[in-house]
């Protein structure tokens, strides 16, 4: 992971959340997380924390779903080559 802190605003951003969703996610009360979005009060470690990860396990799952697209291709393309050689 990257040393950037994000904010909780950033992640739920990214990962396309409402406040409910992300409030679920990292185990606080709705009108809590909206109060640590807004900058009324911090969250807790293992919120930051949660947030962190969650930000990381999404990176990974579009880096995975990158890599299952090009190899879709590739396949695509060799079924291509492989019809025009025969």
């Amino acid at each position: 992971m990257t040393d950037h802190k994000y904010t909780p605003w950033d992640v739920r951003w990214a990962l396309q959340k409402t406040q409910a969703e992300m409030a679920t996610l990292v185990g606080m009360s709705e009108s809590g997380y909206r109060k640590w979005e807004n900058g009324v009060r911090g969250g807790s470690g293992s919120a930051q924390k949660c947030l962190q990860l969650l930000l990381e396990v999404d990176r990974l799952q579009v880096e995975a779903g990158k890599t299952a697209y090009w190899r879709k291709r590739y396949q695509a393309a060799a079924a291509r080559l492989k019809k025009k050689k025969i």
